[in-house]
């Protein structure tokens, strides 16, 4: 197995990186941002090779390049602009290309490389102001996002149930709310 994780050299890419690479997965980290000093040193350390990549995901071509070079099996898409009001009001299409046109590059390149599974990391933000109360949430319970990362990733959940549906891609969804770990 090879897997590609998009936004890989974030907190939650480089920790699933370290597990990946504990259990002797081949992984690569595609990125706008470098790795942390360090962080590659320590997942080498690990049975499974990791390397780290540059690139934008929105470059389709480049991301393909990637896929195929790399023999990549297995996406997880984490790639996102994590943002607050302040960026939302200066940033919003920035926020959205990412987002929506970047998923659709990883989408489109994994159907055209015959990646085997896509596994898209979402947010329970997806719910709105719902997933931040004590009241249960149900996966298939109405969504109403209320940030633009988080209408990013709804639209990512429906491109995603779309296309796989067209094309017979194996894909799966998590939505992940309050995520940390032991430093």
């Amino acid at each position: 197995m090879q897997v590609l994780i998009t936004g890989g050299t974030g907190f939650l890419g480089l920790s699933l990186a370290e597990r990946l690479a504990q259990s002797g997965v081949r992984t690569v980290l595609f990125g706008m941002s470098p790795p942390p000093p360090g962080a590659i040193a320590r997942l080498t350390t690990n049975p499974g090779p990791v390397v780290a990549l540059p690139g934008d995901i929105r470059d389709e071509a480049r991301f393909g390049t990637v896929l195929r070079d790399y023999g990549i099996s297995h996406i997880v898409h984490l790639a996102a602009i994590s943002a607050g009001p302040d960026r939302e009001r200066h940033d919003a299409r920035e926020i959205l290309d990412v987002a929506v046109l970047g998923a659709l590059s990883v989408l489109t390149a994994a159907q055209r490389h015959l990646v085997r599974r896509v596994v898209l990391v979402s947010s329970a933000a997806v719910f709105g102001p719902l997933a931040f109360t004590s009241a249960p949430l149900r996966e298939d319970g109405a969504i109403r996002p209320d940030t633009l990362p988080a209408i990013g990733k709804a639209a990512q959940e429906a491109m995603l149930d779309r296309l796989a549906g067209l094309s017979g891609l194996d894909s799966v969804v998590a939505r992940l709310s309050d995520v940390f770990r032991p430093v």
